[in-house]
């Protein structure tokens, strides 16, 4: 993937990461699940594991999507550096 393409990428998952919508979305299941876990019984072992694998799952598409924010920043910065290095060569 070329640099301009993790840019964009990265743009893209910042307005997707920073929309209302998105943070009220996550905000909602995590605050759902880790209501849900607590009112689960104690020996719902079952039960109990689905709900940290939702809440999980939940934290790793954010993370994922952080990720990529950041692999947009640093492509950002290297195409930076590259017109930098031209321009100090053709001036």
């Amino acid at each position: 993937m070329s640099p301009e393409d993790k840019v964009q990428r990265g743009e893209e998952a910042k307005a997707i990461l920073e929309s209302p919508l998105f943070v009220e979305a996550f905000d909602t299941i995590e605050r759902e699940v880790i209501e849900e876990i607590k009112k689960c019984p104690v020996r719902d072992i079952e039960g109990l594991s689905k709900l940290h694998l939702m809440l999980g799952l939940n934290s790793r598409l954010r993370l994922h999507f952080e990720a990529l924010i950041q692999s947009g920043e640093l492509a950002k910065r290297t195409l930076a550096s590259r017109i930098a290095g031209k321009s100090r060569m053709a001036g």
